[in-house]
């Protein structure tokens, strides 16, 4: 069936509100391709969640410190990554179905029940997503890279002077 959809403002309050919304930080909707959890995030703030008036916002710390996360970070600093997705459940009675004058069937959700997953995604089902690296990020895995410089360099230094 051809459809388009559209989410409602306030449709992500319930699954928002919910005390064991265990919702996971994925990429491409992959299981097996964790970033960050929210439950998770009571210890290490890994992911937070919330809405404001543009729809879902999320905020990834990727811990630990993956190969994985590193690149999916210089690929959205490239450009080649850059929308997201989500997994959901909607309320039974939170979504409602009409045809459209040019005889599209439109879906509006009004209230998800549930919220699975978010997941930075190669091809999003809704092209007005994105994605991005905040300037904080980068200067935090700058420095990082930098102290790993430092320590090669001194440690190369240590070399030396042992020959």
């Amino acid at each position: 069936m051809n459809f388009k959809e559209v989410i409602k403002p306030g449709a992500f309050k319930t699954a928002l509100k919910d005390e064991n919304l265990d919702c996971r930080a994925l990429i491409n909707h992959n299981p097996d391709r964790v970033l960050a959890r929210k439950k998770a995030g009571r210890k290490n703030n890994t992911l937070e969640l919330k809405e404001d008036k543009r729809g879902l916002k999320f905020k990834i710390n990727p811990l630990p410190d993956t190969q994985e996360a590193k690149d999916l970070i210089e690929n959205i600093n490239l450009g080649n990554v850059d929308q997201c997705s989500f997994g959901f459940v909607v309320d039974r009675e939170g979504e409602s179905w009409e045809e459209t004058a040019d005889g599209v069937n439109l879906r509006k959700i009004e209230n998800i029940k549930s919220l699975l997953d978010i997941s930075i995604v190669t091809y999003p089902a809704y092209s007005g997503t994105n994605v991005e690296v905040s300037q904080r990020a980068l200067n935090k895995i700058k420095s990082k890279t930098n102290i790993n410089i430092k320590q090669k360099e001194l440690e190369i230094i240590k070399l030396r002077k042992v020959l």
